[in-house]
């Protein structure tokens, strides 16, 4: 996870506004909080929510978290987002088209996406750096993810079709053993339509 988040945040400018979609149990919102970055961390579990904010008192990282259902929309303004992560969340909202684009118009310019997925749906990760509790929980999502229907899975090749048509553009690609990551920022083409 440090050599994403370190990989990410070279991208982006120094205490620039970030969003994790899909935060989960923090992990990423809190390492790119301390890192100086300003943080909203987004999640539609009260309980996942409640688990981040715990992680981030810890560690005495200031976030800023949020209950929101990303089926919903975004909840930012154009132009008001540096950059965004989708960590495991492309497969599981309703239209990620629709997230993708939204975010394009949140960004302000130079703003990037960093888009992590797995290759295969039995590739949840272990997560053995969590906590007892927060690995039953990754548990569990694997566990969600054999009901047919309740995660999509998306190869490389999908996820860059997802981008071309969300108006935007990879810059870094990271295929590792059971996941990958693309970073991606808007296409500098300015004819692109906007249709969500």
């Amino acid at each position: 996870m440090t050599t994403v988040v370190d990989r990410f945040a070279s991208r982006l400018p120094s205490g620039g506004t970030i969003a994790d979609l899909g935060c989960g149990t923090g992990q990423h919102a809190i390492e790119l909080a301390l890192r100086g970055f300003d943080v909203i961390a987004i999640d539609y579990s009260p309980a996942m929510l409640a688990r981040a904010r715990a992680h981030a008192r810890g560690r005495s990282a200031p976030v800023d978290f949020r209950a929101c259902d990303l089926n919903e929309g975004l909840p930012f303004a154009a132009e008001t987002l540096d950059g965004a992560l989708c960590v495991s969340v492309i497969q599981a909202v309703g239209d990620p088209l629709r997230l993708l684009g939204q975010l394009r118009v949140a960004f302000r310019p130079g703003g990037h996406v960093l888009i992590e997925s797995v290759r295969y749906l039995g590739a949840l990760s272990r997560g053995e750096h969590l906590s007892g509790r927060d690995r039953i929980i990754n548990r569990t999502k694997k566990l969600v993810a054999k009901i047919p229907g309740a995660v999509k899975q998306y190869q490389p090749e999908k996820v860059a079709e997802l981008r071309v048509l969300a108006g935007l553009e990879v810059t870094a690609t990271h295929v590792y053993d059971a996941t990958f990551t693309t970073t991606a920022r808007p296409h500098s083409r300015a004819d692109l339509p906007i249709f969500w």
